[in-house]
C-alpha cells in the first residue's frame, strides 16, 4: 500500500506556517518544518500507517552527545554523574550511553536546548520524503554504526558521514538509540 496523498499547501491543519531556517546555532542543523511522511505500511504494528505529521522548524544537533562532552557537564556540577556502563563504551568522542531520559532533559536545559519530539525526530532522520532510512531508501551497512558492521561496538560521533540525513545531522540510522521528548504511544489508527 503506498503513501497517502500529500496535503496541499504549506500550513498546519490550524493554519500555522513554519518559521523559516534561520542560521543554525554552531554544531546545530537546522530541520525546516511542514509536513512530512511519517511511518510506515510494512513496518512494525506501532509504526503504520504512514501518515503525513506536521512539524514546526526545529534546530537538531548534528553529532550525537559525546561521553566527553557529557562528562564535563557532570564535572561543572550542572549535570548528575551518570554514564556507560561497559568499559568499551566510554572513549570520549563515542556517544554518551546510560543516562536516563530525566538526565538527558537536564543536560539539555543545562545548554538551552531540549529533546525533540518524536515527530521532529523522525522528520530530521527521513527528510520529508517518506525514505526509510537517513540517505535513501536502499538499506547500505556501510552507511552506518548496524549489527551488519560486526562492530559490536559504538564508535566515535560522525563516522558515518555518507549516511547524513538531508539536513545534515550525522548518525540517525545507528550507533545508539536516542531519546525524544514523546512518551511511546502506537500511532493514530495503528
Amino acid at each position: 500500500e503506498g503513501a497517502p496523498p500529500r496535503p496541499i499547501g504549506v500550513a498546519a491543519p490550524d493554519g500555522t506556517v513554519p518559521a523559516p531556517c534561520a542560521e543554525a546555532p554552531s554544531g546545530m542543523a537546522c530541520v525546516p518544518g511542514g509536513w512530512f511522511l511519517r511511518g510506515s505500511n510494512d513496518g512494525p504494528r506501532e509504526t503504520r500507517p504512514m501518515a503525513w505529521v506536521w512539524v514546526d522548524t526545529v534546530y537538531m544537533d548534528i553529532n550525537e552527545l559525546t561521553t566527553a562532552e557529557y562528562q564535563a557537564c557532570v564535572q561543572a556540577r550542572k549535570c548528575d554523574k551518570a554514564g556507560p556502563k561497559y568499559k568499551d563504551y566510554d572513549r570520549p568522542q563515542q556517544p554518551i550511553t546510560g543516562v536516563s531520559r530525566f538526565d538527558s532533559v537536564k543536560y539539555c536545559e543545562v545548554h538551552g536546548k531540549h529533546l525533540p519530539t518524536e515527530a521532529e525526530w523522525e522528520h530530521a532522520a527521513r527528510g520529508d520524503d517518506g525514505r526509510s532510512y537517513p540517505w535513501g531508501n536502499d538499506f547500505d551497512s556501510t552507511l552506518a554504526n548496524v549489527k551488519d558492521t560486526g562492530l559490536r561496538s559504538t564508535t566515535a560521533v560522525g563516522s558515518f558521514p555518507g549516511g547524513s540525513t538531508v539536513y545534515g545531522a550525522e548518525d540517525m540510522g545507528g550507533n545508539v538509540w536516542e531519546w525524544t521528548a514523546s512518551w511511546f504511544k502506537v500511532y493514530d489508527g495503528g
